[in-house]
């Protein structure tokens, strides 16, 4: 009875951190929205503009999904689809910062060849351990009647699944810290101040995330392996897109600068010449 108990216990957790998890993420699409309409919608239709509202967007839909499953309303086994997307979708949004963290590296050969190939490498390694992992976890997954939701009666092959991402994000946290300290001008460049503090969040934030799964698949009770699984992908969708929306706006503000001295252009000439008319009449009569 103890077990059962416990396990109960367990899985009221991962539900309600799973839940708290999606009240952040809605919470904060409900507060950036007016800046998506603004910065996002009126963009030009460009790649960074699709991802953005690939993941946006389908990560609201695929938790909503997945609170229905944890909910107990659900009635047979549900194949773990927002778990594969949620990979996806992480991979999708390392690989954005990963472009800027290029930029704040000023492009630098060795560092995009070193942190691609990293990246390439890291990617195939989590694709390998997924389905690998898919593979053990589907056939000992199964509906338990009495909670009312899929459990999973093996967790010999979880562990693997948090390693590859881990490794690549602890390199970026590195390098991103490496450049930080190796040039502190703070101030001088916004744009890098950006990229600095937004990226050092979104990978502290990932880093320490993932190594809490790795430590929960290693240690913890089958009942609480996937107790922030799903708060991961939701935090991680909110520091990328709030990420995006904060470049997005530094562009904006700079092409609303260039604008305006693109116009006062014309308009101080106009004056100078008028000023030197002025002059020149001046000196004719007198």
């Amino acid at each position: 009875m103890e077990d059962l108990v416990t396990t109960i216990l367990n899985i009221q957790a991962s539900r309600y951190v799973s839940a708290a998890g999606v009240v952040i993420l809605l919470y904060d699409h409900l507060l950036t929205f007016g800046d998506e309409v603004e910065l996002i919608w009126q963009a030009e239709w460009k790649f960074p503009k699709f991802l953005f509202l690939l993941i946006r967007y389908i990560v609201v839909i695929s938790v909503l999904v997945h609170t229905y499953q944890m909910s107990g309303l659900t009635r047979s086994v549900q194949l773990p689809d927002e778990f594969v997307l949620a990979i996806i979708t992480i991979a999708i949004s390392n690989s954005i910062v990963l472009l800027h963290m290029w930029n704040l590296w000023d492009r630098k050969i060795w560092f995009i060849l070193c942190s691609l190939v990293l990246f390439i490498v890291t990617q195939l390694a989590n694709t390998a351990t997924v389905i690998f992992g898919m593979t053990k976890i589907i056939p000992s997954t199964y509906f338990s009647h009495e909670l009312r939701l899929c459990v999973i009666s093996n967790k010999s092959s979880i562990q693997v699944l948090w390693a590859p991402g881990l490794v690549f994000e602890i390199f970026m946290l590195i390098a991103l810290l490496w450049n930080a300290l190796a040039r502190p001008r703070a101030g001088e460049d916004e744009l890098r101040d950006i990229l600095i503090r937004d990226g050092l969040v979104f990978f502290t934030t990932l880093t320490m995330l993932r190594l809490a799964n790795l430590i929960l698949a290693i240690a913890a009770p089958l009942s609480l392996i996937f107790l922030v699984v799903f708060f991961v992908w939701c935090t991680t969708t909110v520091t990328v897109t709030r990420f995006m929306l904060n470049l997005r706006r530094n562009t904006v503000e700079k092409e609303k600068l260039r604008d305006l001295a693109s116009r006062r252009g014309p308009i101080l000439e106009l004056q100078r010449l008028d000023q030197e008319c002025q002059a020149g009449g001046d000196r004719v009569h007198r």
